[in-house]
């Protein structure tokens, strides 16, 4: 099937959307699937003077293409991009457009193109993008909407354009790649003779910064390890968290991390409830999730029915995120033993259920079983 991925977010980009988007790419390649990958040109310098090799930055093989549509800095930009993204459509004639992007995908549904729109955030729809999705829900050749937890789903499916329009919601964790083998260990700072505990991702209050900084302050016996965000970030936080054995090693490339990450003995998901959404919750499948479990690591998770959908009490501790205390409690208690069996009961769990290669192949057949539906119906 000729697979056409319509993305918002430039590649290569040290956020985890577009980790998310070209690793998306790589599964559906693997699974047999000509794979194109649409994405707007970058509006500033982001690795200096040039941007990486993606395929070796991401840590994927050159299996799809990757092709870059120019969006300018400036009103209209987008629309630019969408048109670009419509033209390249007709050109490419995709059995099927994975959309990451209303506006464009909106497009292509005009031109007649089967799609689906996959959504990862929980913020109500406002001013353009409200726009967007009401003519994409009414659009006969969006197929469904896909959402990467229930609690997400659950919401979209509220919304009146999706609920008015009866378009199916589809629930898909993120997932994950497997590990092809053990990653090289990368050098750490120590400073102490106890446990190392890891982080990775955004350095964003959201994501429990302010919690990893709390439970340092009472585990000083601990080293906990910071992977993540942008110079302006880390040396912000750097200020804010002046204890000795929290490290920040700002971003590493997707490809290198499982080297940093390997080295840890625990790692946290200390994610906060968001204010921004509705109800507070966090409405999302973390990618640092899945790739903690591929690397056999335990992992001490905030207590959220969306961590819930991924992760038990049998592969994990949840713990509550507003109690600190309690988590450096937990830490000081695991013996070596309970470290290596959460690890490998995680893994296990996520051999079996979440690697983002059967993420895709489950989407792809009940996307094939809806059209299916649909021509028996017409």
């Amino acid at each position: 099937m000729k697979i056409l991925y319509v993305s918002a977010a430039r590649v290569p980009s040290v956020t985890a959307n577009s980790i998310n988007i070209v690793r998306s790419c790589s599964a559906m390649a693997k699974l047999g699937h000509e794979v194109v990958l649409l994405h707007p040109e970058s509006h500033g310098p982001e690795f200096g003077k040039g941007d990486p090799d993606p395929f070796s930055f991401y840590g994927v093989p050159a299996s799809f293409r990757i092709k870059r549509l120019p969006c300018p800095g400036r009103i209209g930009g987008r629309t630019l991009y969408s048109a670009s993204v419509a033209l390249y459509g007709l050109a490419m004639r995709p059995d099927l457009v994975f959309g990451r992007y209303l506006r464009a995908t909106y497009y292509l549904c005009r031109l007649g193109f089967p799609a689906v729109c996959e959504l990862h955030s929980g913020v109500r729809f406002k001013g353009q993008k409200s726009y967007f999705l009401e003519r994409l829900a009414a659009s006969a050749n969006l197929l469904a909407f896909i959402a990467i937890s229930r609690m997400m789903g659950d919401h979209f499916e509220q919304l009146d354009p999706i609920r008015r329009n009866r378009k199916p919601v589809l629930v898909a964790g993120c997932g994950g790649e497997p590990l092809s083998g053990e990653p090289a260990p990368a050098k750490i700072q120590k400073v102490t003779t106890g446990l190392d505990i890891g982080y990775s991702g955004k350095l964003d209050v959201t994501k429990g910064l302010g919690l990893i900084s709390a439970i340092a302050s009472r585990l000083p016996h601990h080293d906990f390890h910071v992977f993540g965000g942008r110079p302006e970030e880390v040396a912000e936080w750097r200020m804010q968290t002046t204890l000795r054995n929290v490290h920040f090693y700002g971003f590493i490339p997707p490809g290198d991390l499982p080297g940093y990450m390997g080295s840890m003995d625990l790692c946290l998901l200390p994610c906060q409830r968001n204010p921004v959404n509705p109800s507070g919750q966090i409405f999302g499948s973390p990618l640092k999730m899945f790739d903690y479990m591929a690397l056999k690591k335990a992992v001490l998770a905030s207590d959220f029915p969306e961590i819930r959908e991924i992760l038990d009490e049998t592969c994990s501790v949840l713990l509550d995120p507003d109690d600190p205390a309690a988590w450096a409690r937990t830490i000081d208690g695991l013996t070596r033993n309970d470290i290596r069996r959460l690890g490998e009961a995680a893994h296990a769990r996520f051999i079996a259920h979440h690697t983002r290669e059967a993420r895709y192949r489950r989407l792809l057949t009940e996307i094939d079983a809806i059209r299916s539906c649909r021509r028996v119906g017409s």
